[in-house]
């Protein structure tokens, strides 16, 4: 049996900020930790408006306790995103930059077109979360899209 490495997804959302840390078996990979804190950051960044300087701090503390969590867990790899407050907030590469300096772990603020993919699979195999945000990460056009027939197979 193939086992996954330990790893820690941390998911800057509009209305949440969320830590999953996976680990087990590659096929069906299990839930180890799962915590969320309620964040309007998506209220803040609408229409392209700036994060105030009180929630670049906030965020930035969140994701400070979620990657210390993480590192405290020994994972091997953690796996950062943010959706769609951060593609539409003015000053996202401001945020972003900051946890990158105070984590050293960067933010991938990631396409409409891979958050709607995540959002898609999460319901149905809760296995394939791990597995679709490694690859959506990490691979080309031209990879996502193989994956995405992949994935297809799975659908019911």
């Amino acid at each position: 049996m193939k086992l996954l490495k330990r790893i820690g997804i941390i998911d800057i959302g509009s209305n949440s900020i969320r830590l999953v840390v996976f680990d087990g078996p590659k096929r069906s990979p299990l839930y180890l930790y799962n915590e969320k804190v309620f964040f309007k950051l998506g209220m803040q960044s609408f229409g392209g408006k700036p994060f105030d300087t009180n929630t670049l701090e906030a965020v930035s503390r969140i994701i400070s306790r979620y990657v210390s969590i993480c590192r405290n867990m020994e994972i091997s790899k953690i796996i950062m995103f943010g959706t769609s407050a951060l593609r539409e907030a003015s000053n996202s590469n401001v945020l972003a930059e900051s946890i990158r300096k105070k984590t050293n772990v960067g933010v991938d603020i990631i396409s409409g077109d891979k958050e709607a993919l995540i959002l898609i699979y999460r319901p149905k195999k809760k296995a394939l979360i791990a597995l679709l945000l490694k690859k959506l990460l990490s691979q080309q056009e031209k990879e996502l899209n193989q994956f995405r027939m992949f994935l297809l197979q799975f659908q019911h």
